[in-house]
């Protein structure tokens, strides 16, 4: 009769450990720390663009001009726009789940921590990972106060419009708030590019990374090929792909060369 193989013992974690562990298994481990500031822009900005329309009707149905007004609805559309990406990009940077192609956290880190290392090892200028994951801190909330108090600077704007009254108090009430009509659409612009902006910020950090992580990669796998004595390839092969000078440098930098012909001592005829 064969014998049973023995169960292989498993080592326990300490107590402690499995109780966090097994707490997170039903309990959300990660968190947006901007998203209820984006959802509080996003309703103002949806409100705003409430009455925003409600002026457009009533001027589109008399033959009204309403090119400012369509301009104004416009930007606070894009706005919307901006901050649905920057929820995103910004639960993406949370451990959270996102729509889209991108790279979830924990390919970011990785992938930025070993490039980080990698360039620290080489003794040259690291990525700036800081403006890259200013999206969801102190930057990226200070983005949101401000977006939040220009909503709320024209809300109290389009307050001053006399949605109840005939076609022309309204055009009056409109002509009455022209110029901070388009100041604020203008600051609306210039927020949502600045949001723009720290999103494709946090784009070109990982793709920074990666295309260096990719570059080393090539280059090392290059020194080695370099030094192979015992390549399949042959040395005419080597020398064929690989820049003489490069070839010359690896060959210095490869310490079992560096051993054979050591550079010291006294020579005696």
């Amino acid at each position: 009769m064969a014998e049973e193989t023995p169960a292989c013992p498993c080592a326990a974690l300490p107590e402690d450990q499995q109780s966090t562990l097994n707490w997170g298994r039903s309990n959300p481990v990660f968190q947006n720390p901007v998203a209820s500031q984006i959802n509080n822009a996003q309703g103002g900005f949806a409100n705003s663009l409430s009455k925003v329309n409600s002026a457009l009707g009533i001027l589109g149905s008399v033959g009204g001009e309403v090119g400012q007004m369509q301009r104004l609805a416009n930007t606070i559309g894009n706005m919307q726009g901006v901050l649905g990406n920057y929820l995103n990009t910004s639960n993406r940077l949370s451990g959270l789940p996102f729509t889209g192609d991108g790279p979830d956290l924990l390919s970011l880190v990785s992938t930025v921590g070993a490039a980080v290392n990698f360039q620290c090892a080489l003794g040259i200028e690291g990525l700036d990972v800081g403006l890259g994951i200013g999206l969801v801190t102190e930057d990226g909330k200070l983005r949101l106060n401000t977006a939040i108090q220009v909503n709320t600077n024209l809300d109290k704007l389009l307050s001053n419009i006399d949605l109840g009254g005939s076609q022309g108090s309204l055009t009056e009430s409109i002509g009455r708030i022209t110029t901070e009509i388009n100041k604020i659409t203008s600051e609306i612009d210039q927020i949502a590019g600045d949001i723009n902006g720290a999103i494709d910020q946090v784009n070109g950090l990982f793709t920074d990374a990666l295309d260096f992580i990719t570059q080393f990669t090539n280059i090392n796998f290059a020194v080695n090929f370099s030094n192979d004595p015992c390549t399949k390839f042959g040395v005419g092969f080597q020398q064929g792909i690989l820049n003489p000078e490069f070839i010359e440098r690896a060959r210095r930098s490869n310490p079992l060369n560096a051993a054979a012909n050591p550079g010291f001592g006294t020579s005696f005829r």
